[in-house]
């Protein structure tokens, strides 16, 4: 199914439905007030969600040959190791939005995985992450589940609250040439 989980800014993953409905709630909220919701006010809307894609293999570990009970885990498509611990850093490539109609060719790349380790980041580059993904922005790569502890998070909001400020000032500014 599309993108059941998807992503915030700061790298918090909620199910797509659920999100939805959290800011259908907030929107129909008389007050206006967004601390009582499920999400965090930095989500705007769905624009601020962007879809997760994991890369699951069958679990090579796992000693049942029964199919219908076959297990699978998530891994980075690029360095084959497994993710599900944890301990590894991940990052989710959220691609650049094209104008216009697609072809068939960006669906495909639409469907593929998109999170992956922090070592294929080293491995690759953003230059052949860009080649294999499409393209994106450097900035537009969510660091997923961040710590709260070492300073992460808050750089992470710190970036977010810089790039709202910038697009604000931005709108602002394009307000006032017309």
């Amino acid at each position: 199914s599309a993108a059941e989980i998807v992503a915030c800014p700061f790298g918090k993953l909620y199910k797509r439905e659920k999100a939805l409905e959290a800011l259908l709630q907030r929107s129909r909220a008389a007050s206006g007030d967004v601390s009582t919701a499920t999400l965090g006010p930095h989500i705007r809307g769905m624009k601020d969600l962007h879809p997760v894609r994991f890369h699951v293999v069958a679990d090579s570990s796992s000693k049942d040959v029964n199919l219908k009970h076959k297990k699978y885990v998530p891994v980075c498509p690029i360095t084959g190791s497994e993710i599900a611990s944890g301990n590894v850093p991940l990052f989710l490539i959220v691609r650049l939005k094209k104008k216009g109609g697609g072809n068939s060719a960006n669906v495909e790349v639409d469907e593929a995985p998109n999170v992956i380790s922090e070592r294929a980041i080293k491995e690759m580059g953003i230059a052949g992450l860009q080649s294999e993904y499409g393209p994106f922005d450097e900035k537009d790569i969510v660091r997923l589940a961040p710590p709260k502890t070492g300073g992460i998070f808050d750089e992470i909001q710190r970036n977010w609250e810089a790039k709202m400020a910038e697009e604000s000032e931005s709108k602002v500014s394009a307000l006032l040439l017309i």
